[in-house]
């Protein structure tokens, strides 16, 4: 089987084993650690996103830029093979879930407080996302419905306002 047609379930307990690769590199990219380039594979892609799973699955694992500073891939690098393959895109939005589900259940348990992930949540969960964008309804929908006031500093003195007596 060619290496470009591999598949491999990157919820396996063991990762793809490390070869020497002798097919097509699929990308290149600037290591951040020694700023050199590097290529990369198929079958690399393939244990980056099983090593991603892994991470996220460990009880220190809090943020995705923590995973792409370990490994020397800049956020840029990594967005662009998100949008190239797809085993790592699927692995991505396992981890965020998986951390998401971290971060909340830190807020449950008192660990943190709400306000320290408060606004990021949704970058982590559909359901955090959804409900924010159900409470930015709600909030539109009731200011739009506040009548809009003037607020004058000093009454102008007309026939049907008397001078105030004090």
């Amino acid at each position: 089987m060619k290496s470009s047609k591999r598949q491999h379930n990157i919820h396996a307990e063991e990762p793809p084993k490390k070869v020497k690769y002798k097919g097509v590199w699929a990308d290149t990219y600037i290591d951040t650690h020694s700023m050199k380039e590097n290529a990369i594979s198929l079958p690399g892609i393939e244990r980056l996103a099983h090593d991603l799973l892994t991470w996220a699955r460990t009880d220190d694992a809090y943020a995705l830029m923590e995973f792409l500073e370990q490994k020397g891939i800049s956020p840029q690098t990594f967005s662009r093979w998100l949008s190239k393959y797809e085993a790592l895109k699927l692995a991505h939005e396992t981890a965020k879930e998986i951390l998401g589900l971290r971060r909340e259940k830190n807020v449950t348990i008192g660990k943190w407080k709400d306000t320290m992930i408060k606004n990021v949540q949704g970058h982590y969960s559909q359901v955090w996302r959804d409900e924010q964008a159900r409470q930015t309804h709600l909030e539109q929908a009731v200011i739009s419905k506040i009548p809009d006031i003037l607020y004058l500093e000093k009454m102008p003195k007309t026939d049907e306002v008397p001078e105030r007596e004090d």
